[in-house]
């Protein structure tokens, strides 16, 4: 995988490894280049080459040194006999090396086919304790459930290892009863499922049929609904082609053929790219922040306000999966100053949420709650990142219910402070 050169050659492939974990996390991997690596360690682009391969290289030993500190950690804490011991060793690893373990989550679809199978066979080794894990909660690996809450894991380890609003120590405890609060959450039935006896459910209003059509199976299939307003539909058409390609990898002209205009048309509308990724960004904290407004007016209790949020939350993620898919994780393709105010914006929600969540256990202090409201957002985050989670049919009350036992518990006078 890496190259020594000379005394301190190990070393220098750890602070490469290290500086592209930090600006793959920042900016994707995509985006970035093998000079830019290099300058963040102080060498050029073609000494990287003394070490590593080149960049697909260096995000597999960026991936694989993950997964095998993670199963060293485990192995550490107990092995087998203690099943519980893997939890314990994902969250040293995601407090150790937060962006390591965002580029394992995020970032790894883009290794090599070589890579990709050296990888699933590491990740074979640890996946029996995994297993243990879950079964304890009667969840199983490989089912829906299993899938969603590990995704839902995933992002809540993310959030806690990247996060600087409590101690590492706090920060552990909170994990680990958050860990527990999300594997033992009960989730709602399938559409469908929760009374066999009431006969099958009703047709969704997508598939609901206009008065005098028939439902045969030689109608055409219906042409997709667009939005009438031009920079409308550049905006939902930008959204789906950012979080499928990456920013850098989209154009103006892949845009606009979405649409069906020229680029310059789109210029009516928005200035460049990156003004049409700070508007999507935008909507994205609206959205957020509208959810608010309605939660305060509509709550009676604090607990109740932050139940409400988080539903709306929710289910704002799964009906906007594109919008938020890129929301949050490209915004570093965005000008400047309007990264800027997307961080601000961030904050004045995480921070209205936090507050009404410590108002609702007092003897929670606000950097606890802010670590757990920022751990929702990012378990929303990564879920959907997932086109296979996205697939739930029950998905937006799955989060609901994942969520709030993440942070209420059974019911808002549930005690959550971690000890």
């Amino acid at each position: 995988m890496s190259r020594q050169n000379g005394g301190n050659g190990a070393d220098r492939a750890a602070q490469i490894r290290a500086a592209a974990a930090l600006l793959f996390r920042q900016r994707g991997y995509q985006e970035i280049g093998i000079d830019e690596i290099g300058a963040a360690v102080g060498i050029s682009g073609p000494a990287i080459y003394r070490h590593f391969r080149g960049k697909d290289a260096l995000l597999a030993a960026i991936v694989e040194t993950h997964l095998h500190t993670l199963r060293k950690t485990w192995l550490g804490l107990g092995g087998t006999e203690r099943p519980t011991a893997i939890l314990e060793a994902v969250i040293e690893t995601a407090l150790d090396d937060p962006d390591g373990y965002f580029v394992f989550a995020y970032q790894r679809q883009h290794l090599g086919a070589e890579a990709q199978e050296r990888v699933h066979l590491i990740r074979a080794d640890i996946r029996a304790p995994w297993k243990d894990l879950l079964a304890e909660y009667g969840v199983t690996l490989t089912s829906p459930e299993g899938r969603l809450k590990l995704t839902a894991l995933q992002g809540m380890f993310i959030h806690v290892g990247l996060t600087r609003n409590a101690s590492r120590t706090r920060r552990a405890a909170i994990a680990g009863d958050m860990a527990a609060r999300i594997l033992a959450a009960p989730l709602p039935a399938a559409p469908g499922k929760e009374d066999p006896a009431a006969g099958a459910p009703e047709a969704s209003t997508a598939q609901a049929q206009a008065p005098g059509q028939g439902a045969g199976p030689t109608q055409a299939e219906p042409a997709p609904l667009r939005h009438v307003n031009r920079g409308e539909a550049v905006l939902t058409a930008a959204s789906a082609l950012f979080r499928r390609s990456g920013f850098n990898a989209v154009t103006l002209k892949d845009i606009g053929a979405e649409v069906g205009v020229t680029p310059s048309a789109i210029h009516r509308h928005f200035p460049s790219k990156e003004s049409v990724l700070a508007q999507i960004v935008a909507r994205g904290h609206d959205l957020l922040l509208t959810a608010v407004d309605f939660a305060l007016r509509s709550a009676g209790t604090p607990g109740e306000a932050v139940r409400i949020m988080i539903e709306r939350f929710c289910r704002l993620h799964v009906e906007f999966s594109d919008l938020f898919g890129i929301n949050f994780t490209m915004a570093a393709g965005a000008d400047p100053e309007a990264r800027t105010e997307s961080k601000r914006r961030r904050r004045v929600t995480v921070e209205e949420v936090a507050s009404k969540l410590h108002d609702a256990f007092p003897d929670m202090p606000l950097k606890e709650a802010r670590v757990r409201i920022g751990a929702v957002f990012s378990i929303l985050a990564r879920t959907v990142q997932s086109d296979e989670v996205l697939r739930h049919p029950s998905l937006a009350h799955e989060l609901t219910a994942i969520c709030i036992s993440a942070t209420l518990g059974s019911s808002p006078e549930s005690p959550t402070s971690a000890s």
